[in-house]
């Protein structure tokens, strides 16, 4: 299990408003799945993707470090548990985000989120912000976390 961070020039109003909205060049993040698709929550809801070679040019990679072997199984088994439970995108998260308000607890939300989600479920004791909370959350934050130590495209 890697963590991906895009940050790419925004295509859309929505990825120009997050790196508006948190000074950073970083827009989306997900997951990179031991069977080599992105697993991510993007609009509408999570899903599993091929990443295409043009894409990998503004896509950086990341491991999570402390991170044991051993727990890269629990990732993916929570990552198809999560497909099955059919979590949704949520633009109304992303704009409590943007105004500091509370997430409900509920299966929506926005890529960070769940990325901080799923690590928080499967290894706490790795959480690369231990000051934010899940809801508090942007890709930016993610990019300039030490904790994330930079790879090459496996």
């Amino acid at each position: 299990m890697k963590i991906l961070v895009w940050t790419s020039p925004p295509q859309d109003f929505i990825e120009a408003g997050i790196v508006f909205t948190t000074h950073g060049p970083a827009h989306h993040v997900g997951f990179l799945r031991a069977n080599g698709l992105v697993h991510e929550l993007y609009p509408p809801k999570l899903r599993d993707r091929v990443i295409t070679d043009e894409e990998k040019k503004v896509v950086e990679v990341f491991s999570l470090a402390g991170l044991p072997p051993e727990l890269e199984a629990k990732f993916e088994r929570l990552f198809d548990l999560d497909l099955e439970a059919g979590i949704t995108y949520s633009d109304t998260d992303l704009i409590r985000f943007i105004f500091n308000q509370e997430i409900p607890p509920d299966l929506s939300g926005y890529c960070s989120w769940y990325v901080m989600r799923c690590i928080s479920m499967c290894a706490p004791m790795c959480l690369p912000l231990a000051r934010c909370e899940i809801g508090q959350v942007s890709p930016r934050d993610l990019y300039v976390s030490t904790r994330l130590i930079e790879e090459s495209w496996p």
